[in-house]
């Protein structure tokens, strides 16, 4: 580890685990420097400490990584064994770029959609399970998803696919926000959802505590985005959610904004909208507040500084984007740490691999926080 400035030293003690000191230390050299060697040394340094990781707080869940099958193959083993990724939504191609980046390829795609069957995917042909058990049963399979491996293992053995031949693709197996080990959820949670997006997170929180929670504050300034989300709340019956059609920020006003329903809209200067926002403080007044996520492009700074009474009189549960901005890497957890001392914290970097350019792909990286 380098040895952190002043500047980052209450951090670098409120960091819980050996994983969280490695993504921070390597983030903080690239924040300093933008010399990418960090990130390639970062990554290199994670997959060890993730196979450790798995042993303690992952059960039902391929024990080899996809580390371990390029390793076995520059070892001579696996001559003439097909690989192939089971799974063919969005994280179906991160593990064709790691398998690239270090000479090897997938010779098929698996998926149970009888509709992709016989179609190619990333230009390689999809097979069905009954396919893969029937002619390629000595193949090594990657599990192609960033948090259902466990179901896809449980998949593979019921179809009598043999255990051993099955290979996880993702660092941190847990559902991001709502899976990190280190959080329990009580019955009576307030949760607060900065940044909905299309809902998603909302049900997620809700299963995860199976339906039995106090309450749920939702904020999503974009129209469409808002609209979206609201008929997603109604369509899966999700109660006691109160969704405003506003952004969370520093202070009260109004403020330009890129629109768009991928995921990615945010504030801007040339932005083709305005939308309303206002502080947490302020709309929430004396509300009792258990866990606050915030995935707001960019805006997690300031809405922060605009929550920093309901911080701190209730230290909630944290879990909050550092990956939007550069800057955000040292400067939110800092702020956290500078309006709650105590707060403990941990970082977490989810669907990490290469880009099709076989540079890094950094992920979504996560700051959790709790007393």
């Amino acid at each position: 580890m380098i040895n952190m400035d002043k500047q980052y030293e209450k951090l670098y003690l409120a960091l819980q685990d050996q994983v969280s000191k490695v993504i921070i230390d390597h983030r903080l050299k690239y924040f300093n420097d933008r010399d990418r060697k960090h990130l390639w040394e970062m990554f290199e340094n994670i997959v060890p400490l993730d196979k450790d990781y798995r042993r303690k707080n992952v059960q039902n869940e391929p024990e080899k990584s996809i580390y371990d099958l390029i390793s076995s193959y520059k070892n001579g083993q696996h001559e003439g064994q097909f690989i192939v990724l089971y799974g063919c939504g969005g994280a179906s191609k991160m593990p064709l770029h790691v398998l690239r980046h270090y000479g090897l390829d997938a010779n098929l795609y698996c998926d149970k959609n009888p509709v992709l069957h016989g179609k190619l995917h990333n230009n390689i042909q999809v097979i069905s399970p009954e396919q893969l058990v029937k002619h390629y049963g000595d193949a090594l399979v990657i599990t192609a998803s960033f948090d259902h491996a466990a179901s896809m293992l449980s998949d593979l053995t019921q179809w009598g696919f043999p255990r051993e031949q099955v290979y996880y693709s993702q660092f941190f197996p847990e559902q991001m926000y709502f899976g990190f080990p280190e959080f329990s959820f009580s019955e009576n949670e307030t949760y607060l959802d900065c940044g909905v997006s299309d809902g998603a997170t909302i049900k997620q929180f809700s299963d995860k505590v199976n339906g039995k929670y106090n309450r749920i504050i939702a904020f999503e300034p974009e129209p469409a985005c808002y609209a979206r989300s609201r008929a997603f709340i109604e369509n899966e019956g999700i109660s006691r959610v109160e969704l405003m059609n506003i952004g969370v920020f520093d202070s009260k006003g109004v403020i330009r904004f890129s629109s768009g329903v991928d995921g990615a809209a945010h504030i801007s200067d040339k932005g083709d909208i305005e939308v309303a926002v206002r502080t947490i403080d302020d709309v929430l007044g004396d509300e009792v507040v258990t866990f606050i996520k915030m995935d707001i492009e960019g805006a997690e700074l300031p809405a922060l500084k605009g929550a920093e009474r309901i911080i701190k009189t209730n230290k909630p549960k944290l879990a909050i984007c550092l990956y939007h901005k550069p800057e955000d890497i040292p400067m939110i957890p800092e702020y956290i740490l500078s309006i709650v001392p105590e707060y403990k914290i941990w970082i977490r970097s989810y669907e990490v691999g290469f880009k099709e350019s076989g540079d890094v792909h950094l992920g979504e990286t996560i700051l959790y926080a709790s007393i």
